[in-house]
Formats: C-alpha cells, structure tokens, sequence
C-alpha cells in the first residue's frame, strides 16, 4: 500500500521549514523534499580555513536551475553602474539578473544576515495610500500575532521602540551594541536629522533555547559554526524532527506534481540518488522561492491544467520583484576594527515613512555595516581593493584595512506584470526546464537607485568618512530578496493564492514562500515577514484538514 503523507513540503527554508514546524507540532505526519542537502556545520562551514572567503561554499553548490539576458541601459544610466577608486567596474550599462540562494536543509537562511523586519502598515496598502502597485488583502493586524510568534522562535534581538515601526512590545531579545563603524555613522545621520537605530536581527545577544550568545564573527553568510544564528534549519526543522512526525529527503528535486481526476493535488514526483519516486499527500505546499516555485508549477502541465498547475489566471510567473540595493564602501580616518562585529547591525528608516514613500515614488531603507561580506577577511581585501603591489601595497593594506566599511540602502522594487519566470527552452540535466527570468528596470526604478546612492553620500559626507566606490544591484550584486511570482489575492482573475496561501484553482494546494509577497515591504527584509506568513498558512491548514475540508 502506498503511504499517504498529511502534507509533502518542497523545500525547507523560511516557509517550508516553518510549515514543517508547526505541522508537526499541529500532530500531523509530514514528509520534506529539500533538493539541496544537510549540512554539517562543524565539517561543511569554511570557517575555519584560512581561504574561508574565497572557498566554495553554498552559492556555489546552488544547482543550475535558470537563465536571463542582459538589459542595456544606454549611456545615460552609466552614472549608476559600479565603481572603485574612480573608475568603472563594467565597461558596458548593462543589468544582469544574479540570484543569490542557498540550496540545503534551512535553505537561504543558512546564508541570510539574519534581518528580521516586521513590515510597516503602510506597506500593506501601498496602492491606496501612494497609488504604487498593489494592496495586500491582509493587514498588519492580521499579520502582528504571527509576527510576534516568529520572532519568539527565532530568538530576535532589537529595539522596540523604533518610531518608524507600529508600536509593540519589548523583543525576545535586547538589540545588540553597535560597532565602533556604526557608532561613527550613527553621528553623521544625527547632524542630518536622520535616525540609525541597532537592527532587528535572529541572531541571540545572551543564551536563548539551548542557542549560544554571538561572537560577532561577521561571517554569517558562510555559515554559523556555534548556531546562535536563528537559520530555519536550527530554530524550525530540528525540533520539528523531534516530534518523530517529520520525514526529510535530502538531494530530492521535486520534477512535478501530479493531480487526480478530480483536479486535487496527489503526489509529487522527485528525483532522489536512487532514481525517480513518486510520494503521495493529502495537502502539498510548494515553498522553492520565487524562482523556483512557478518553474515547479509550470512544469505541472495536465490535461486539466495545460497552462500549469494553477495558473489558470495566466499569473503564476508574473509580478516578479527582484531588489534595488546600492553599497557606498568607505574609509575611516583609522582602522577601527570593521571585520568584527554582525554583518548589518544598523538601519535608517527615516526613508521608508509615509511622506518619503510617496516623494521618491517607493520606499527605502538606509543602513550602516563594517566592512561588506565578500571583503571581510586581509585577502580579500588586498586582491581586490588595495592598488599597487610591493611597498605602497603594503602601506596602503596598514593604512585602510579595518578602516573600511560601508553605507547601504534597499528599496522597493515595484511589481509589474512583464517581469515574470516561465519556461526555458533550454532543460537542465534531468531534463526538465530551467526557469527563464524575465526582468527589466524601468526610469523609475533607475532614478531611486540614484536617489538611493545621493542619501548614501549625504550620510558619508556628515560622517566625514572618504567615498571610495560603489556597487548596485545593475550590474555587482545579486537579488537576494525575490519575490511576487504567485501573488496573493481574493481575486481568482488577479491571484494565484488566497489571503492563507491557498491556490484558487486547487484547494488542497499552498504556496509558503516569497513567491506569495505583494510587495516589499519598503526595503525591509522579507524573512520575517515569510515566516509569519507561513505560520498562519500551516496553522489553517492543520485547521482545515482536521475538519476534513482538504
């Protein structure tokens, strides 16, 4: 007899590894398919090596799963694309799409900076406040409980009474201290009238839950040797393991999903080490990003659905979100230090209220770092940004290592129907088709990212700190935040899922991932917000299926 699961999840990152947590604990039986695997952070985490910078860790391990062409911007943008000691990084305007994830139990947060944002109120309702993009068909109230759960789970650590934020309690967690590269610029945004406030992170600043305090390695993105760090794999599929309810299957990629006669979702089918498999569910929540979810579901063509799974809106694919970010790396007048630390430790809101949403046409998030990942370790440092060789190299390496650092800014990036993830022609190795992204910039969102960089140097200039270069997302970074490839919706004609990440055209099937987002959330980070979403999904869904509606 085949074995029925109460619910198959594919992928394990911050909605599916959250749906698995409260699943189980909810009682029911539940199998994870995770196309990466599970890593071993004392064996598999480069830490510890001396060429832990350059070694090949998780975003290399990524599978080669999608394809996208360059936009040109013409000459006019050139102005914007990345630069260093006063010369251009890329000789060509040209924006190329980069996803940056990881593959493996935990899945992106094993590499995520562990920001933890609640999105501000008015991010729910961007369309009617500011006449930009859509309104959420939920609200923050709707969201708040969910929130505060999840930053209970997580362990996070900030500041309640941020004014740029709907008021709330205390974290689970006091915020972590500044460093000293933040304390230098937190004067400069002050002369400026601007706020830098410690940023909400899942990383504990004292024991919680059997989790280590922070020692401000600044390599979270590498991994977290100690597991202080809140990554879902820690924090969601371990204790949910431990309910005995949980079956996981590592370097399992889901092919499709299968539907019955009826139009009910069945069974998915994967490939694993010993071949192709079939698992049957009684509910299936697809939670692969925003990429990868619509490559899933597109690839699910039936007689029923020869469009793909539900898509008969035509939507799955569209509204896709990618991010604006743009880095000023900087100097201090001395070495202060700046490999230590946490890798975000402060942001500036000021930009993401109301009245600045609507005057730069979209809202953004101003933040202070020490020196940016990928330049932490001297190597790093000395092959790509120190100039020269010999004598004057090695003065330049005493002078500014550790007196570098950086001011950022992320803004919204607006969805728009044409930005979107069908179908390659071209397949991957197993055959199925790789994702194509389809995704341009538009003036609009070309003129925030200036905007973006002038309040950059604005900050720069009060913290008396040297501009040496910039990087954005153009051309030098890649999206991290993707999202809106199956919107949410009361509309069957204008969604894909409804307010509980319910697919409109198949009930017994979920989407908890990014892909569900409407927008932004004004520059903040979207983990937070896709695991209280997630929480609320699985929670309905265990409802739902006690009842005997699934």
């Amino acid at each position: 007899m085949k074995e029925i699961y109460d619910a198959i999840i594919v992928g394990s990152g911050a909605g599916g590894g959250t749906a698995a947590y409260r699943l189980t604990k909810a009682g029911m039986k539940v199998l994870l398919l995770e196309q990466g695997p599970r890593f071993d952070p004392y064996k598999d985490y480069p830490l510890s090596r001396g060429d832990w910078e350059t070694v090949e860790h998780f975003e290399k391990r990524n599978p080669d799963s999608y394809v996208s062409s360059p936009q040109f911007l013409g000459e006019k943008w050139i102005k914007l694309m990345s630069s260093l000691h006063n010369r251009r990084l890329h000789a060509m305007p040209e924006s190329s799409f980069k996803y940056v994830r990881a593959s493996g139990i935990g899945g992106s947060t094993l590499m995520y900076q562990a920001e933890v944002h609640r999105f501000p109120e008015h991010a729910f309702r961007m369309k009617s406040l500011f006449s930009i993009a859509e309104d959420w068909p939920i609200t923050y109230k709707d969201l708040e409980p969910y929130y505060q759960e999840a930053e209970e789970l997580l362990g996070a650590a900030g500041d309640h009474n941020n004014p740029f934020k709907p008021k709330r309690g205390p974290f689970p967690m006091p915020p972590h201290p500044l460093g000293c590269p933040s304390q230098r610029i937190k004067k400069g945004a002050e002369k400026l009238g601007l706020s830098l406030i410690p940023d909400s992170l899942a990383i504990p600043t004292r024991p919680y839950r059997g989790r280590p305090a922070c020692i401000y390695c600044r390599a979270c993105g590498y991994g977290c040797v100690i597991g202080d760090k809140g990554s879902i794999d820690v924090v969601m599929v371990k204790p949910a393991e431990e309910t005995g309810r949980l079956t996981i299957k590592t370097e399992a990629k889901a092919l499709y999903i299968e539907v019955d006669k009826e139009g009910k979702a069945e069974a998915v089918v994967w490939k694993g080490n010993n071949g192709t498999e079939k698992s049957y569910g009684r509910v299936i929540i697809v939670s692969c990003g925003a990429i990868e979810t619509p490559r899933l579901l597109l690839n699910s063509k039936s007689s029923l659905f020869p469009d793909g799974l539900a898509n008969t809106s035509g939507l799955v694919g569209a509204y896709m979100m990618t991010h604006l970010a743009a880095v000023l790396l900087v100097y201090f007048d001395r070495p202060l230090k700046s490999y230590q630390g946490l890798p975000i430790d402060s942001r500036i809101w000021d930009f993401s209220a109301p009245e600045r949403v609507k005057e730069q046409g979209g809202g953004m998030v101003l933040g202070a770092m020490g020196a940016p990942e990928g330049l932490v370790s001297p190597v790093s440092f000395a092959t790509q940004i120190a100039p020269n060789w010999g004598r004057s190299h090695k003065e330049y390496m005493k002078k500014h290592y550790g007196a570098h650092s950086a001011i950022f800014a992320v803004a919204e990036h607006n969805p728009r129907k044409e930005n979107s993830v069908i179908l390659a022609r071209v397949k991957d190795t197993d055959g199925m088709p790789k994702a194509e992204v389809l995704v341009e910039m538009q003036d609009e969102d070309l003129r925030l990212i200036e905007i973006m960089l002038k309040r950059c140097r604005e900050v720069a200039d009060a913290s008396g700190v040297k501009s040496i270069g910039t990087f954005t997302s153009l051309d030098s970074m890649g999206a991290t935040h993707v999202a809106g490839t199956a919107s949410m919706g009361t509309s069957r004609k204008k969604s894909v899922v409804n307010p509980f990440g319910q697919c409109h055209d198949v009930n017994n099937l979920f989407i908890a991932d990014s892909s569900v987002l409407v927008t932004q959330g004004c520059g903040d980070s979207p983990a937070l917000t896709i695991v209280a979403l997630s929480l609320r999904t699985a929670e309905y869904i265990a409802s739902e299926l006690k009842k005997g509606n699934l």
